[in-house]
């Protein structure tokens, strides 16, 4: 695959996830909590996930080694992601829990330049630097911020940088991605089902339209955006996949002016300008279009 493909499904994967927030959002008005979500989202895809793996008869149950990695990777990394995420909520604001959880292209550096002794050349650290002095700009402490929240946040983004990392550096890289979305699927659902079980926040009886938006939900980000993602990842390497997926907080910000009416401050405008300069310029670094 061509990079500028790569670089334009990464793109298109982290529109997605960004619009995804605000779908939920708008079916918390309707008895149904985040962790209740982000499990029924999960669930409801799993049969649109299922369909083209029995279409192309493709292997259904892993094999050992397969359930191991799935396990370890895929539960630790994407299931654990959401449950942390999620509980980040309960203490300080969604806004300031996702800035913090947008830390994790940092730690896939740092967790590549250690554990795989990766080089990291000047461009991309450029492209990291200025994703990161984005994001912060984000960043708008509202009173005393609980440190239970913080944590949580930051913890989301350390296990999410470890799924990434997996993507590029185990033998997940060489599974058919049909399969591993759905085995992903499968343990984000499963970890988000026994978290919202054990909190007592399993609720099926929503309205149509509740239902309606978790399916949208749950076809945007469990089907479409962590495909796209993944494929992202194999084709650009896992630390220029997560620059580029910064763009997601941006069309959050974006799409929640125009949906739910919330404003933008100055700081915020420029957060999105510096990260947008950021993808420009990784973008170009790996077309070699600009050099350092």
């Amino acid at each position: 695959m061509r990079k500028e493909t790569g670089m334009a499904i990464t793109v298109l994967s982290a529109i997605l996830f960004g619009i995804a927030p605000t779908i939920l959002k708008l079916t918390y008005n309707n008895n149904n909590s985040s962790l209740n979500a982000v499990f029924l989202r999960s669930l409801v895809v799993l049969p649109f996930l299922f369909a083209p793996l029995h279409y192309k008869k493709l292997q259904i149950i892993p094999a050992r080694e397969e359930l191991k990695l799935i396990v370890s990777k895929a539960g630790l990394g994407l299931g654990v992601t959401g449950i942390l995420l999620s509980a980040s909520y309960i203490f300080i604001p969604v806004g300031i829990a996702t800035v913090l959880h947008f830390a994790y292209p940092a730690v896939v550096a740092l967790l590549g330049w250690t554990l795989y002794k990766e080089k990291l050349n000047p461009s991309k650290v450029i492209a990291l630097v200025l994703c990161i002095i984005g994001i912060g700009l984000f960043f708008e402490p509202a009173g005393n911020l609980d440190i239970r929240g913080i944590i949580l946040a930051l913890l989301s983004g350390c296990t999410f940088a470890y799924y990434v990392q997996s993507l590029s550096k185990t033998k997940l890289k060489e599974m058919n991605l049909f399969r591993l979305t759905f085995y992903t699927n499968c343990m984000s659902t499963l970890v988000s089902g026994v978290a919202a079980g054990v909190s007592g926040t399993i609720n099926f009886r929503l309205s149509m339209g509740t239902w309606l938006l978790l399916i949208l939900g749950g076809i945007m980000v469990s089907l479409l955006g962590t495909t796209l993602f993944q494929l992202g990842v194999r084709s650009l390497g896992s630390l220029t996949a997560s620059i580029l997926s910064t763009l997601e907080p941006i069309t959050s910000v974006v799409i929640s002016i125009l949906v739910l009416g919330e404003t933008l401050t100055y700081a915020k405008w420029g957060g999105c300008i510096v990260i947008l300069i950021s993808v420009i310029y990784i973008s170009l670094a790996e077309t070699g279009k600009v050099r350092i």
